[in-house]
């Protein structure tokens, strides 16, 4: 009983420190559900080894210098789950960006290159896909009247639109493959730098510091 005290404690201090006030934390009532939102695996690692360091002690005999130190660790922990996440995001919404991000320049320049050659792709298919009295070469949209263009995409029906809506719906399921390999990749780059030590973390100081202090 007293053990799990000293986790909870412990992990309420980084809580406090990264939560919003008016987020959902406060109505939990759960002790998981206090975890910070940038909380993930390197926090779960961390509370697991604090756990089995302080497996024998007591709560009191914790003083501020230790609680302090333990704090800094779980800022750290949270930081890098943060920064892994963050690659991962921008890599999911500019394939190739999370990898510039950790210095791997190389698949950066691919995935980006691959994401622009199937979204470049997809729209030339959908465009040869479409009726030719629609395309560029047999309409003149810019001389002829909106009310010739209306009349000319609405002598159609939906059948004809067809091939060049499944043509869209697949080059954007295949946009999606990309960009959750590039997110797949890029956070994968990201734990690597923080494993390898060559991204670190400086812990947070007090409250209401929601940066991320990262040295290279």
């Amino acid at each position: 009983m007293k053990r799990a005290l000293i986790v909870a404690v412990i992990c309420l201090v980084p809580g406090m420190m990264f939560a919003n006030p008016n987020g959902p934390w406060m109505e939990s009532r759960g002790f998981q559900d206090l975890r910070p939102q940038e909380a993930g695996p390197y926090y779960a690692a961390e509370i697991r080894q604090i756990d089995t360091e302080m497996a024998q002690q007591k709560l009191g005999d914790l003083n501020v210098a230790q609680l302090v130190a333990v704090r800094e660790r779980l800022s750290i922990a949270i930081q890098k789950d943060a920064y892994v996440n963050r690659v991962r995001t921008e890599s999911l919404f500019l394939p190739g960006l999370g990898q510039f991000e950790t210095g791997d320049t190389t698949n950066g320049l691919l995935f980006m290159g691959l994401n622009l050659a199937v979204l470049t792709g997809t729209a030339f298919a959908v465009y040869y896909s479409l009726p030719d009295d629609v395309r560029f070469d047999k309409l003149d949209y810019i001389h002829s009247s909106f009310s010739t263009i209306n009349n000319t995409w609405n002598g159609h029906t939906i059948v004809d639109y067809l091939p060049a809506f499944g043509v869209f719906v697949g080059g954007m399921i295949v946009d999606g493959l990309v960009r959750y390999w590039s997110s797949t990749n890029a956070a994968d780059g990201a734990r690597q730098k923080v494993n390898s030590g060559s991204v670190t973390f400086t812990p947070l100081i007090g409250p209401g510091f929601m940066g991320i202090g990262v040295a290279y």
